[in-house]
């Protein structure tokens, strides 16, 4: 869990200040590319730490995965050998976040993981990005859906599940009304972990040019 909070509190996400950008007749399309760019800053950070994909309990494509998985030596001779974690970043369509929640759930089941995560963004972000997009109050409001329906139903489990929404640090780009944004994420040594400052930091997105 720390090692998730430190790739996102140690990124830096610079946007510019036009909230929305709108095609005639499909809608608000939001910041190009700003949601790849979130998924893309937040990946290159967690691979730097040596997280990787988990395919999904009993999915039956191999693309079927939960986005991020770490584990780490359980030590007991009694249970599963590793205890790991389950990390889902939904930055993108929030009709995808139930997809998300029934993944972690499963691998949580299937004792793959022990917990999951899910990233989304803020409800500040959220006005940067495309209508139809994931944000923290949306996917909370799932969330609670979700945990009560499974209650109601008397489950002998309940998921372990945490919910974080990102936004950006401050505006920025005030002169420009395209949409602009730059995100440096951290890039970590995985042998030495977050205990170390980043080696590096890796950039995604547009930035401005005189």
């Amino acid at each position: 869990m720390d090692e998730i909070r430190q790739c996102i509190l140690q990124a830096k996400l610079v946007i510019s200040d036009k909230p929305t950008i709108t095609t005639s007749g499909s809608g608000t399309t939001g910041v190009p590319g700003l949601a790849s760019g979130l998924n893309n800053g937040l990946a290159a950070s967690l691979r730097s730490l040596g997280w990787d994909q988990l395919r999904a309990p009993g999915a039956g494509g191999a693309t079927a995965k939960v986005d991020w998985y770490k584990s780490i030596p359980s030590g007991i001779s009694y249970g599963p050998p590793n205890i790991g974690l389950g990390m889902e970043a939904q930055f993108g369509n929030n009709y995808q976040f139930g997809a998300d929640l029934q993944r972690l759930s499963e691998a949580i089941i299937d004792q793959s993981i022990i917990a999951g995560v899910c990233v989304v963004a803020s409800d500040q972000l959220k006005k940067y990005k495309a209508d139809r997009g994931a944000y923290f109050t949306s996917e909370k409001q799932k969330l609670d859906r979700l945990l009560a329906l499974l209650i109601g139903s008397g489950a002998a489990i309940l998921p372990g599940l945490v919910l974080i929404g990102i936004e950006h640090d401050s505006f920025g780009f005030e002169d420009r009304t395209d949409g602009l944004f730059t995100l440096e994420a951290p890039i970590f040594d995985g042998t030495l972990g977050i205990q170390a400052p980043p080696v590096s930091f890796e950039t995604f997105g547009v930035t401005e040019t005189t």
